[in-house]
């Protein structure tokens, strides 16, 4: 009786668990899902995004990115980010209730790409940018869409920061890993809202200080090559203009006439041989 029980209850919780599959396939499908992910961060983005696998377990719950790549903004060389593997691990209990709850994400093998081109464009500003403007549009396209999420932690195992500057040149360091917990911010919120959340996470805590330092040596360096600007304090005095004189005007008819005769002493009579002629 005992088996026949726990076979019944068995034969029930796989019919369940088969019935779920169906119904979620549609949005969670491996085919799927990768469409919805590479269209979602590059709406984030704005910039070309490349998924090379995913793989969905729905049973377990867990969700497996290989090989994400997220071009750079115009202007900039081919990758800004490059991910081996992103691991998302989702609440199964959550799957049909209002919002899912994702659990864990966990970045692995980051790969980012600070890119300077003199005098003042970075790629991650550039980005960033436009990862806060799209915080604005709230426009729904997919089926996924209608769908929200509730993100627990997001940590990062592993990563390496390409610096390559015009300015400064080039050099890399690693970046520190972090975990970070999450409480109401990133709670019932679009897939779109949960991706723009973790992006701004990653530029904030693996590129921001790198940006404030590059930002300091780019102004240091031009300091010392470019020559300072000219004050007018600092300018030679130049010798006062010659004052101008007025110009002369021409004495009148009526003034010439009597300046002669006030100047000019007055002229002899005229001989009687002359004083016939005027």
């Amino acid at each position: 009786m005992k088996l026949m029980t726990t076979l019944s209850v068995g034969f029930v919780v796989l019919v369940f668990a088969l019935a779920l599959s169906v119904g979620l396939m549609s949005q969670f499908g491996d085919g799927v899902l990768k469409e919805h992910l590479s269209r979602k961060i590059a709406d984030v983005t704005g910039t070309r995004v490349d998924v090379a696998y995913v793989e969905t377990n729905l049973l377990t719950g867990n969700i497996t990115i290989d090989n994400l790549r997220v071009g750079n903004p115009q202007g900039f060389s081919d990758d800004i980010f490059y991910i081996e593997s992103v691991e998302v691990r989702l609440d199964i209990r959550t799957l049909l209730q209002d919002s899912i709850v994702i659990e864990h994400i966990d970045i692995i093998g980051l790969e980012v790409q600070l890119e300077e081109k003199f005098p003042a464009k970075i790629n991650v500003i550039a980005l960033k940018n436009h990862v806060e403007q799209g915080e604005k549009a709230k426009k729904k396209s997919d089926p996924i869409d209608d769908l929200s999420f509730s993100l627990a932690e997001l940590s990062l195992g592993s990563g390496v920061l390409n610096i390559n500057s015009e300015l400064l040149g080039k050099n890399n360091t690693r970046i520190a890993t972090f975990s970070v917990s999450y409480d109401d911010e990133m709670s019932n919120r679009p897939l779109k809202a949960i991706i723009q959340g973790v992006i701004q996470r990653i530029i904030s805590e693996t590129v921001d200080s790198k940006i404030a330092q590059m930002a300091r040596r780019i102004e240091n360096t031009t300091t010392r090559v470019l020559p300072p600007a000219i004050s007018s304090a600092s300018m030679p005095s130049s010798p006062p203009l010659p004052e101008k004189k007025p110009v002369p005007t021409l004495p009148s008819k009526a003034e010439i006439t009597r300046l002669v005769e006030e100047k000019l002493p007055a002229l002899p009579p005229k001989p009687p041989f002359f004083r016939g002629f005027p």
